[in-house]
């Protein structure tokens, strides 16, 4: 891949994340922009995905990846049409773990950051 940011391993990253989007988000993104719900299966798969943690350490949990996964999964979501949902996961990982991330102690931290 010649590009000046994303190697080889982001562009697996992002076609992972395309395939599992278009599989397992995609087919339930009407039903939750007309209940205002998101189903709570689809954060455990993003849990177990491990999307949720892409940038925390791994000793709690994270994949502990550089900021350029982040913008892969910032843009794959927006290709979704789903502000609702996009803007979901992204305060989620980005409004609440990201303080834990930084201000919580290593007992809160193994409690909070982990699971989420």
């Amino acid at each position: 891949m010649n590009n000046l940011y994303f190697t080889e391993e982001h562009q697996l990253f992002r076609e992972s994340l395309q395939e599992f989007l278009k599989k397992e988000v995609m087919p339930h993104i009407e039903k939750w922009e007309e209940t205002g719900v998101i189903e709570r299966f689809i954060w455990e798969k993003f849990g177990e995905m491990g999307y949720l943690g892409i940038v925390y350490p791994e000793e709690y949990g994270g994949l502990d990846l550089d900021i350029f996964y982040t913008v892969i999964l910032l843009e794959e979501l927006q290709k979704i049409n789903s502000g609702g949902f996009a803007a979901a996961i992204w305060a989620h990982m980005y409004l609440a773990m990201t303080h834990l991330n930084k201000e919580a102690n290593h007992d809160l931290k193994e409690r909070y950051l982990g699971p989420s």
